[in-house]
């Protein structure tokens, strides 16, 4: 009796078996699968079409884009991602060949993940505008990655809209005049463990955001020195920056809007190496815009080190280029 039951319960299912779909157990894709083909310049155009695909269908099934390590995409138009999904290139690289934003994202609903880009290459190539173009990006998470090549007037991470963004173990390298390392012009973002060589501008913020262990520097021979500056401030209601490195900027700190800026375990250092031959009557560690601007503005200096730019036994680097401004708070700090 017990067989017999046993028997028809089997029988019952088999129609359950038999009219199941078929599963697909990948849990990721690489451009591979959709016609990419690597370090050929030639394909750039197809490439931008195939990763473009990958990147939607990646969406689309909820699995991750991949690559095998040391690949090499040459891209000819900008990638966009519009919903939340998942990238770990394994450090494969893309490289610009024409004048695009090169990884945009665009999927910023209120309190919604926008996903996580790790693992990536980005090589603007001294062209690309963007190398990753946050249009609008909330609680995005972009962590060990490089962006390399940027151009003059560009930027290589643009967080342009959005909030609780976490920003970590990135390598950033500029090159040209006027290249800007990070561009932030929103709020609530996080920034830490970003090495940034060669930025003419390494730092642009106009929000309120926190950054630490942010290690810049000139190197180059001091090519690209003057007019240089650390971290530009065009407003932000409450910047806090912790265990930063400035190393051979012309402008450590240059304010151009009101905002409160507490800085704490910074160190400045000058590598008068990369001086040579240039112009320096115009260094300081805090810059304001107008007198008008440094009196609104509240600055905190807590446990840090400012080192000074020494020519002939004088110091050429001044504290602030407003000395009369108001609210300066200095604790626990050498300053030369």
């Amino acid at each position: 009796m017990t067989n017999c039951k046993i028997t028809f319960l089997a029988l019952c299912l088999i129609p359950l078996f038999v009219n199941a779909k078929k599963t697909d157990f990948s849990l990721y894709i690489t451009p591979e699968d959709f016609g990419c083909v690597s370090g050929n310049i030639e394909l750039a155009h197809e490439n931008s079409v195939g990763l473009q695909r990958a990147i939607d269908y990646a969406i689309d099934n909820g699995v991750m884009l991949t690559s095998y390590a040391n690949k090499k995409y040459y891209i000819k138009e900008g990638l966009k991602v519009k919903a939340p999904m998942m990238i770990n290139f394994n450090m494969a690289a893309l490289v610009a060949t024409d004048t695009v934003s090169m990884l945009v994202i665009a999927d910023g609903k209120n309190r919604k993940w926008s996903g996580k880009i790790s693992g990536l290459m980005i090589n603007q190539n001294k062209i690309a505008k963007y190398g990753i173009h946050c249009v609008n990006a909330i609680k995005l998470h972009i962590s060990d990655c490089a962006i390399v090549g940027i151009p003059k007037n560009g930027a290589g991470l643009y967080m342009e809209n959005g909030y609780e963004n976490f920003i970590d173990n990135v390598h950033v390298e500029g090159g040209e005049n006027l290249a800007t390392g990070i561009k932030v012009v929103t709020h609530d973002c996080h920034f830490s463990d970003c090495a940034m060589i060669d930025c003419h501008i390494a730092v642009d913020n106009s929000g309120s955001n926190f950054f630490e262990r942010v290690h810049a520097w000139m190197g180059g021979g001091g090519k690209w020195i003057d007019g240089s500056v650390f971290f530009r401030i065009g407003g932000g209601n409450s910047i806090f920056l912790h265990q930063c490195f400035s190393d051979t900027f012309e402008r450590v700190f240059d304010v151009s809007a009101t905002c409160k800026l507490f800085i704490s375990q910074h160190k400045n250092y000058q590598n008068i190496k990369m001086w040579k031959g240039k112009r320096i009557n115009s260094s300081s560690f805090l810059h304001f815009k107008t007198l008008e601007i440094a009196n609104k503005t509240y600055v905190v200096l807590d446990n840090s080190y400012i080192g000074g730019l020494y020519v002939g036994g004088k110091n050429m680097q001044t504290f602030s280029n407003i000395d009369n401004a108001k609210h300066f708070i200095i604790v626990n700090s050498y300053v030369e």
